[in-house]
């Protein structure tokens, strides 16, 4: 499963971790330093996507 992300800011898809990699670590645009949000805030917005994108898919099967 592939999940596209860019920079609110400038459209960028490169990010860095500030620090380390705990759950506190700010993710920053690459190219033009806007603070994305922390890794925690990260997993758990993919998280989100991953079980919508599964719901959405079990929705769309018949049922036997």
């Amino acid at each position: 499963m592939r999940i596209d992300m860019n920079c609110a800011e400038c459209g960028s898809n490169r990010f860095s971790l500030d620090q380390g990699n705990s759950d506190r670590s700010l993710i920053i645009c690459e190219d033009c330093g806007h603070e994305i949000g922390t890794l925690a805030k990260l997993k758990a917005m993919v998280a989100e996507e991953v079980l919508r994108r599964s719901r959405e898919r079990d929705a769309a099967q018949p049922l036997d």
